[in-house]
């Protein structure tokens, strides 16, 4: 089968074979990359990031980010407000992490924490609307106006 994808082959894709893509050969994908993580196979990473992520990343970058500590770790120790929007449509980070990132806080008392959910936007927060049409979405909407009420102050 002829490449493409900047030379990435279809049967990289086509994980099961079947001759298209499907939610299952995603699935196939996923796991690949969530084996690396776990073996810490950051070689493979490495590689994705550079051929197939959005934006390319340095070599070294996966084993450098999963060296910290989780995020929870120095969010806990910030008495500042921090706000946390995310759009449920979130296909690179599942908004249940930052549920339960949520709970950590409320848990600790954690009351600067803000947490803003966003039915139906991805990670991007629906900003190609803003393109589009010139029409800021709401979770940016949100954004600002926290930026805005902690610029004012108390």
């Amino acid at each position: 089968m002829q490449a493409a994808f900047g030379g990435i082959r279809f049967e990289h894709f086509d994980r099961d074979g079947d001759g298209r893509i499907t939610a299952a050969d995603l699935e196939l994908t996923s796991a690949l990359y969530l084996n690396a993580i776990d073996t810490e196979n950051y070689a493979l990473l490495d590689w994705w990031g550079a051929t197939s992520a959005g934006v390319s990343t340095p070599a070294g970058w996966f084993e450098d980010h999963f060296g910290y500590e989780p995020i929870w770790s120095f969010l806990v120790q910030l008495e500042m407000p921090v706000g946390c929007f995310h759009g449920e449509a979130d296909g690179a980070a599942p908004v249940a992490g930052v549920r339960e990132l949520e709970r950590r806080a409320r848990a600790s008392g954690k009351g600067l924490m803000e947490f803003h959910y966003f039915p139906g936007l991805d990670h991007t927060l629906g900003i190609t609307a803003y393109f589009a049409r010139g029409e800021l979405p709401a979770g940016h909407r949100a954004l600002f106006a926290f930026v805005e009420r902690l610029a004012r102050g108390p």
